[in-house]
């Protein structure tokens, strides 16, 4: 639409009676000079939570429409300041761009802060802020909640948005994509970003939003156009809880397009009938520090779908306990990299491919320095191009490698997966180590019908989990020697070779680890059991100023053995007072059954996901509860540890058991 300059009516006839008593000048530039003096104010700020718009914003009267649309009045860069407050929107009618009725249209630059949390109330009528193309948008500390629309549920951008410490929450999309539009349509729950906009959005929560496709987000480019791409970056993040009907729950990223991820959560999102719960990708995606999990639903790829014109890169990031029926961590048809970073814990329902499924033939695949293990499913299908080196697949309940096209595999363990290690497809490249004999291993430094010896699953410092090797495993200082100067660090960020010569799989052995306790691998990362509760059963001292806030619990009530009944998870989330002094946070669970107080065993201990402001969360799913499956009604007990950055506990809080888990008995 063409963008038009409007005065609002209040202003116009404001400034005409102002030149009627101005001599000297005619009446345009009385009218410049009377507007000049009205914008001259540093910041308009808004005073009534009432939607009027007469147009005039003064020191006493002042809308935030109003304020809007004084902004787009003036010349140069405006500040709007917002008060504590929740603020409807409630003129009806969409359509027009000059913030009259229904949204916020934003035709000039401006900073719009929030001072003291304030809301922006969509009123389920119309978005909340359409950004005009040719703007630059900063919006701070504030929440959008309840903007509806056919694309760009809470914002639409054309221009140059940058969020800052933001909420977005329960904005939706409520048409379905149209198939004659050139491009994609339909997008973006809470933000669309499209027609070569450009989105930065750090230290913000995006949660609860709904779509046809990008439940949480969707950036689009210029259906014209391929170059220059479109930019979107996302720093100290969480995207939670979002719903697309198709394809993108948390995340829909088109074509032409170049995305960065950094210390991002993506969590709990769904698609429900297609694909990529946590991520649709057809960018160019770089993630880094990058947590995805939780994320279930749809067809292909729980974690991550990746399209066949996708490239994906993921450096020190896990993604783990996601479902769907074909991939659950990743299902990828394009380009996809894992450097220090795994694949764990994620499942598949009647499909294939429970960590990575890399499809098609023109598919690449590449995992280096990285863990693949205790995936429900194979740990890796390819049917396109493999390579692996300095990586370890291990525990999962499929084969470890299926490969139906020649791979590349080197410097890497395979062990104890329960469908065997491989099953067909491998080149035969050097240095691997196999516990049994499956892969047809047979080049120099190979080893079949061998135990890696590793320990148990666990954080071994750096942001993921590893398998330490034990101090009599044969993969230390055993890799070959000619490409340990290419694998440079392992999946932790130490140096390779920490001894003569370096080691084969994720992990490179700096010394005699901890001794651990040996346990099947857990869903999560693992923490040492020396830290678990049974040691000290109460809270303890820790350093001054540090202290727990009280927990929070999703629900109450939760169940196993069947989905009749739900939920079959809960996500529990405990804050501390000083969050400078935490490095990492600690969870520890264990059944009781109710009828005879008997306890199961701890848990090894859950890796806790900062969500920023010194809270932390995690979702446990029934069947990671020690014992769940021993009674039919129990006390869900658990208990929190706060860690300094060497993994030392400093704080651990009274053992609560407030929540019930209970077999479900519905057929």
């Amino acid at each position: 639409m063409k963008r038009v300059f409007i005065i609002p009516t209040k202003v116009a006839v404001l400034l005409i009676i102002l030149s009627i008593f101005t001599s000297g000048c005619t009446l345009f530039d009385d009218i410049a000079a009377a507007l000049g003096r009205l914008c001259a104010a540093p910041v308009f700020v808004v005073t009534t939570t009432a939607d009027t718009a007469d147009g005039l914003c003064t020191s006493d009267d002042c809308s935030l429409r109003e304020a809007v649309q004084m902004s787009n009045s003036c010349a140069g860069i405006q500040t709007i300041s917002i008060p504590a407050g929740t603020y409807a929107l409630t003129r009806l009618g969409a359509g027009e761009d000059a913030a009259s009725t229904g949204d916020l249209d934003i035709t000039d630059s401006v900073q719009i802060l929030g001072a003291g949390s304030p809301t922006v109330d969509g009123n389920r009528t119309d978005r909340v802020f359409d950004v005009l193309a040719g703007t630059t948008v900063d919006m701070t500390g504030f929440t959008i909640r309840h903007g509806q629309s056919d694309d760009g549920g809470g914002i639409r951008s054309h221009g140059i948005l940058r969020l800052h410490r933001m909420t977005l929450q329960e904005n939706v999309v409520t048409s379905p994509a149209d198939p004659t539009a050139p491009g994609p349509t339909g997008g973006g729950g809470a933000i669309l970003s499209e027609r070569d906009g450009t989105l930065l959005l750090e230290e913000s929560v995006v949660i609860g939003n709904s779509a046809y496709q990008g439940g949480g987000i969707a950036a689009y480019p210029n259906a014209t156009t391929s170059l220059p791409r479109s930019l979107v970056d996302i720093r100290d993040t969480v995207i939670a809880e979002n719903s697309a009907a198709s394809a993108g729950g948390g995340l829909f990223l088109y074509v032409s397009i170049t995305v960065t991820l950094t210390n991002v959560v993506i969590r709990d999102n769904t698609a429900v009938s297609d694909r990529g719960n946590g991520i649709w990708n057809g960018a160019l995606l770089n993630l880094d520090y990058v947590h995805i999990y939780g994320n279930r639903g749809g067809i292909y790829g729980g974690g991550i779908y990746n399209y066949f014109a996708g490239h994906l890169t993921a450096y020190h990031s896990l993604i783990e306990n996601n479902l769907s029926r074909f991939g659950g961590g990743v299902y990828s048809e394009g380009d996809a990299t894992f450097f220090q970073s795994a694949i764990v814990h994620n499942r598949v329902e009647r499909g294939l491919g429970g960590g990575l499924f890399n499809a098609g033939t023109d598919a690449f695949l590449s995992v280096i320095n990285s863990t693949v293990s205790g995936n429900w499913g194979d740990g890796i299908i390819n049917t396109g191009s493999l390579l692996m080196g300095f990586s370890t697949v291990a525990y999962n309940t499929g084969v470890g490698v299926s490969s139906w096209f020649p791979s590349t595999v080197h410097n890497s363990i395979l062990a104890g997966n329960a469908g065997g290690d491989c099953d067909g497809g491998i080149v035969l490249e050097r240095f691997n180590i196999e516990s049994t004999d499956t892969c047809g291993f047979n080049e120099t430094g190979d080893l079949v019908n061998t135990d890696p010896l590793l320990m148990p699953l666990a954080m071994n410092g750096g942001p993921t989990p590893t398998y330490a090797l034990g101090v009599a495993s044969p993969a230390i200082d055993s890799a070959d020697p000619e490409l340990c100067d290419s694998a440079a660090a392992d999946q932790r960020g130490v140096d390779r070779p920490q001894g003569p010569q370096c080691d084969r799989g994720a992990y490179e052995f700096e010394g005699a680890p901890t001794p651990r306790a040996t346990s099947t691998p857990t869903r999560a990362a693992a923490i040492p059991p020396t830290l678990a509760p049974s040691l000290t059963p109460t809270s303890t001292g820790a350093s001054a100023g540090l202290s727990f806030l009280l927990p929070k619990f999703s629900t109450d009530h939760f169940y196993y053995y069947s989905a009749a009944c739900g939920p079959e998870q809960v996500t529990l989330q405990i804050g501390v007072s000083d969050p400078a002094q935490v490095f990492s946070m600690g969870l520890f669970v264990r059944s009781v059954e109710k009828s005879s107080n008997t306890p199961s065993a701890w848990s090894g201990g859950f890796a806790m996901i900062p969500a920023g402001g010194g809270f932390y969360s995690f979702t446990l799913l029934s069947e990671d509860v020690p014992g769940y499956n021993a009674f039919a009604e129990a006390w869900l007990q658990y208990q929190f540890v706060a860690n300094d950055k060497d993994g030392n506990p400093i704080l651990r809080s009274a053992v609560f058991g407030d929540i019930t888990l209970s077999r479900c008995d519905k057929k």
